[in-house]
């Protein structure tokens, strides 16, 4: 585990990199260094990155799909579970949607394949948006799973919401970042930001990536139109 201690570094956005071997993880924080991205930590493997996670406290963790003791999405939901405010990013050469839900289950924001703009990719999720679009989205939603969960209690849990509450939810089932539901609304993203948090804890998801697909299922958005 190192925790990055640089003062030159004062990227808005602080970034854990989990996995990698060294000369990968020094490329990709030269790369995001560059960016004005912070690599606040990196650790080598997924027991490592939870200890990290707790130390740095960071917005966004990018996470290898393969690590030395643990898969990224094992190690995605141990540090969901240790710092629910991160976003996770996992990084595969696996396109494959099986795989992209697996990782979505776990609580992680989206995947990312290797070679697509790590940089861009990190602030868009930091900003509350979303890296799966709006056809995998919807296919999440119309195949099930424990990530788009709405039965009994579901909907229960979708009923003790406010109307602030499940308007702030279907800005998020149309995919829109935080800043963009903050000018719809007329409230600061930090009001947003802080809506966002009470409702995975209400819907008992790790993610608002989860969220959304609830809300699509529940009717929520245009997109559960297209949802039997």
């Amino acid at each position: 585990m190192e925790a990055n201690s640089d003062q030159h570094l004062q990227g808005d956005i602080r970034v854990l990199v989990v996995g990698g071997n060294p000369i990968a993880r020094a490329g990709l924080r030269s790369s995001l260094n560059a960016s004005g991205i912070t690599v606040a930590g990196e650790s080598s493997g997924g027991a490592e990155a939870i200890a990290c996670a707790i130390q740095t406290r960071p917005d966004v963790v990018l996470t290898y799909a393969s690590l030395p003791d643990m898969s990224g999405m094992e190690a995605t939901a141990h540090v969901k579970q240790a710092v629910p405010t991160a976003r996770v990013i996992v990084l595969s050469d696996d396109a494959h949607p099986t795989w992209l839900r697996a990782a979505i289950e776990a609580g992680a924001a989206g995947s990312l394949a290797m070679g697509q703009p790590v940089a861009d990719a990190i602030r868009l999720v930091s900003e509350g948006g979303s890296l799966v679009d709006t056809e995998e989205l919807t296919q999440m939603a119309r195949n099930g799973g424990p990530e788009s969960r709405v039965g009994t209690e579901g909907r229960m849990a979708l009923s003790e919401l406010s109307p602030r509450e499940l308007e702030v939810l279907g800005h998020i089932a149309e995919g829109a970042t935080n800043r963009q539901i903050a000018e719809q609304m007329h409230y600061s993203i930090g009001t947003i930001r802080n809506v966002v948090h009470r409702l995975a804890q209400k819907l008992q998801v790790s993610d608002r990536t989860q969220a959304a697909i609830l809300a699509i299922r529940a009717g929520l958005s245009t997109r559960s139109q297209q949802t039997p």
